[in-house]
């Protein structure tokens, strides 16, 4: 008679919930934490209102936690056998193939990581009726929390699994686990920093806000903030779970018996994991010296150490011991090939520093000094419909970044402290786009070519949203000074509202390149409503001539505009002391030796004309800070000293200190 072997067999099934099953009962204690119980406590404290937009939001980091450990802890445990000799010997003498040992152990690990999330989705529809809780959930919410839990689940449980077969140790399957499914992200930002070193022009940061969260699930689950789980995102994360799933039975197989206890189960893989480790490493290494000291030795230094740590720390592991220090053959050798790919990228061998498209291609330019003016709008969609259509600005436009790119020096990245950033997006009539990022001394070298894009009307509406707003639209607007909120004035008449707008609006308009790029601060603002729980504000600079004389014929100028005379004492300091209490510098130097202590009421008038907005998106590095303390206020407002209009009593002070 021929004997049958179950897809289950109960010694397997017995020994795997003894291993792991406590993996699952943990897991189902932390969901019914986060979710069953804490709504609980929270519908019947009747003092607290609580609404989520997804049933992420209840306990989101518990749950969160509990999502990225659990399969990944699941795939370790049940898998540990392959790890550990004894233990790999005796199941793969049994009477059971491969196959079904494979397919055996993935299933039950399927098993514990959906029946907890399961039972809790089954709680919470029996809670739902019983507790009237259709204002803070419904049964779609509970069922698309269900489906996108499990997909997440079971795209890190089989990315577990799959690591698994390539190491003979449990520790380091956990680690690589993590590491593989962070990779395609973490090499892409690794990527683009570098790529910003070696390239003059490359526009990093509008990579880093396209979304390259997306390309790893660990980084595109964790933003709970803006969370939504399409319907393609499920699929592709049920896909990537059979593809692993499959590559692991198919490496199951391959897999030596001798594996256990090594780190990397196949020697072909060995190299790969070496210089993987000591690739990614060095390009940490550049990022790192690139974001902390903008120097091009500093940046060669840290590819250099960053290599170097990475080829000892992937050595050891391989070798299982610290004494590794002889083998330098491989290292040298690496050295060479990224040495020569680092120059034949600073020497722009492709051109790519150069290129700026012709005229007759392009369709319009976005121009401004940051890929996304808005911080709601980021996609490519919002950049092209704020782009500049003039032909004759987008010329000037051209002509400037021709100017920038002459006057780089290519291969040696520049210090880019105190610089301003201008990122140009050329939307060409092919619908392709080309995109630079540039770092540039808002000096006399570009002002003749920035002055008349500043200067343009069409640029002031991209740059100023309240251009392009209709004063009707406004029910009322507030009016008020940094250091007294409750002195603001609101206004609610209509005609008083356009008024006001009209005014503002057209001293945007008139404003100069120089008073652009050197805002006089006032230390006041306007703010108005704009759509539902938004509020737009706007500063309000000492330029605004027509703005100011409305609020002077309003009765409004003296309480909404900083005066000498609501000015106790001021605190000038040459240099801003770098302090994590940069408030308490400011209050030690009135009663110290450092800063120079104004009360003359003409000479704080003078430092008042003079302080430079922080606020307003331009270059405004200075050499002098200073901190405005009112009377009785121990907190005071602090703004740098417009480098081109610091007072002569200040420089003569700290000139003869």
């Amino acid at each position: 008679m021929r004997s049958k072997t179950s897809l289950f067999n109960k010694q397997l099934l017995k020994q795997d919930l003894l291993s792991t099953g406590w993996i699952a009962i943990v897991y189902f204690a932390g969901l019914v934490f986060s979710l069953p119980l804490n709504l609980l406590m929270l519908e019947t404290n009747e003092r607290m209102e609580y609404s989520f937009n997804s049933l992420f939001e209840s306990n989101g980091e518990i749950q969160l936690f509990l999502l990225y450990i659990i399969p990944v802890l699941v795939a370790v445990f049940l898998y540990r056998y392959m790890q550990v000799k004894n233990a790999s010997d005796f199941i793969h003498s049994l009477p059971i193939t491969r196959r079904k040992i494979f397919n055996h152990h993935f299933l039950i690990g399927i098993a514990l990581i959906v029946m907890p999330l399961l039972l809790t989705a089954v709680i919470l529809s029996l809670m739902l009726p019983a507790l009237d809780l259709y204002m803070v959930y419904t049964q779609a919410d509970i069922w698309e929390w269900f489906g996108a839990s499990v997909a997440f689940s079971l795209l890190l449980f089989s990315a577990g699994v799959l690591i698994g077969m390539f190491t003979g140790i449990s520790a380091v399957q956990g680690v690589l686990t993590y590491i593989f499914l962070l990779f395609p992200a973490g090499i892409l930002v690794l990527i683009y920093s570098n790529l910003n070193v070696l390239l003059d022009g490359f526009p990093t940061s509008y990579y880093h806000l396209t979304n390259v969260n997306l390309y790893s699930p660990l980084t595109d689950f964790v933003d709970m903030n803006d969370w939504k789980f399409h319907g393609w995102k499920f699929s592709i994360y049920l896909l990537l779970s059979v593809v692993f799933y499959a590559l692991a039975w198919f490496i199951y197989h391959k897999r030596p018996a001798e594996a256990s206890g090594q780190p990397l189960a196949f020697h072909q893989v060995r190299p790969i994991f070496k210089y993987g480790v000591t690739t990614c490493m060095l390009l940490f290494g550049g990022f790192y010296f690139d974001e902390t000291d903008n120097y091009f030795g500093w940046i060669v230094f840290g590819y250099v150490l960053g290599s170097f740590i990475g080829y000892l720390v992937a050595e050891m592991v391989l070798q299982k011991t610290w004494r590794v220090f002889g083998k330098w053959k491989g290292y040298v050798l690496f050295l060479a090939a990224a040495g020569a790919v680092i120059l034949l990228l600073s020497f722009d061998i492709t051109g790519y520093e150069k290129r700026i498209p012709e005229a007759e291609q392009i369709e319009s330019v976005y121009f401004n000094e940051n890929p996304m003016y808005y911080n709601d709008e980021r996609s490519t969609k919002n950049i092209r419909k704020l782009a500049i259509q003039d032909p004759a600005i987008i010329r000037k436009i051209q002509n400037l970044h021709q100017q920038i790119v002459e006057q780089s020096i290519s291969g040696l990245p520049e210090n880019r402290a105190n610089k301003e950033k201008l990122f140009f997006s050329y939307q060409l009539k092919n619908g392709s786009r080309i995109n630079r990022e540039y770092y540039i001394d808002l000096d006399e070298t570009f002002a003749p070519y920035l002055k008349p894009i500043y200067e343009s009307r069409e640029y002031k509406e991209i740059k100023n949203r309240i251009l392009t707003l209709d004063e009707n639209d406004f029910s009322n607007l507030v009016i008020f000074n940094e250091f007294d909120r409750s002195s603001s004035t609101r206004i609610v008449e209509k005609t008083e509202i356009k008024e006001a707008l009209q005014n503002l609006k057209q001293d945007i308009y008139d404003q100069t390149y120089e008073e652009m790029v050197h805002p006089i601060d006032t230390m006041a603002y306007i703010e108005f409503p704009e759509g539902e729980n938004m509020m737009y504000q706007l500063p309000i600079l000492r330029s605004y001539e027509r703005f100011g004389n409305w609020l002077k014929k309003q009765g409004i100028y003296d309480q909404t505009i900083i005066q000498a005379e609501d000015i106790s004492y001021a605190v000038i300091l040459d240099e801003r002391e770098e302090s994590e209490d940069v408030y308490q510098t400011f209050y030690e130097s009135k009663n110290g030796d450092n800063g120079l202590v104004v009360e003359d009421k003409q000479k704080l008038r003078e430092t008042l004309e003079t302080t430079a907005s922080e606020n307003h998106g331009t270059n405004v590095s200075s050499h002098y800070y200073v901190g405005l303390f009112l009377e009785g206020d121990e907190q005071p407002v602090i703004r740098p000293i417009s480098k081109n209009n610091v007072p002569a009593f200040v420089t003569d002070y700290f000139g003869n200190k």
